[in-house]
């Protein structure tokens, strides 16, 4: 089943000097195909380094500027709130 997936410039600019240095090294013409699926074969080798490096990613801590920015949007409007109420409010439950 063939799938079509958009690119970054930046990405397909890896990808097309990817193809050129494998077809260079290898004598042969390396397809954009057989690349995806070898780097694919590859990631589900090493897929739990993948996946600490997203959530690596993930969790970039807020700078000082930012928290102080989104602690300046909140305003006490004078109203008692229970936390019942908040999550009957928020989240439907009685």
């Amino acid at each position: 089943m063939a799938a079509s997936v958009k690119l970054s410039k930046r990405a397909k600019r890896i990808l097309d000097n990817l193809q050129t240095e494998a077809t260079q090294k290898t004598g042969r013409r390396v397809s954009k195909q057989e690349l995806i699926e070898l780097v694919l074969d590859e990631i589900k080798r090493r897929k739990e380094e993948l996946i600490s490096k997203i959530s690596e990613r993930a969790r970039t801590p807020l700078s000082e500027e930012e928290i102080k920015k989104i602690l300046s949007l909140s305003s006490d409007w004078g109203v008692v709130t229970s936390e019942d109420e908040i999550d009957k409010y928020l989240y439907g439950k009685e």
